[in-house]
């Protein structure tokens, strides 16, 4: 049965969606300054997202697009996981 995530865990999901975002719009990793900013102000990250015009290209948006789905499937599969509907090692 997979168990309900950690905190921990959670907030690693959480870093790693925001660390993909950040650098499919603007090309490259996230600095400690970007980190501690998108932290800080949830609004951020939308801004950057917004001014770099990675929704308005179709390339950057199908990234993104792939990967919130990676991650809504990862939650899902979890889900699914507690639900018993599948069987499986724990996370």
């Amino acid at each position: 049965m997979c168990r309900t995530p950690s905190p921990e865990v959670r907030l690693t999901r959480l870093v790693h969606l925001i660390f993909g975002l950040h650098q499919i719009a603007t090309g490259r990793e996230m600095s400690h300054e970007d980190a501690h900013r998108y932290f800080s102000d949830p609004r951020a990250l939308a801004e950057t997202l917004r001014t770099s015009g990675a929704l308005r290209d179709p390339e950057k948006s199908q990234q993104i697009e792939e990967l919130l789905t990676r991650c809504r499937d990862e939650s899902q599969h979890c889900a699914k996981r507690n639900q018993g509907e599948e069987p499986g090692d724990e996370f």
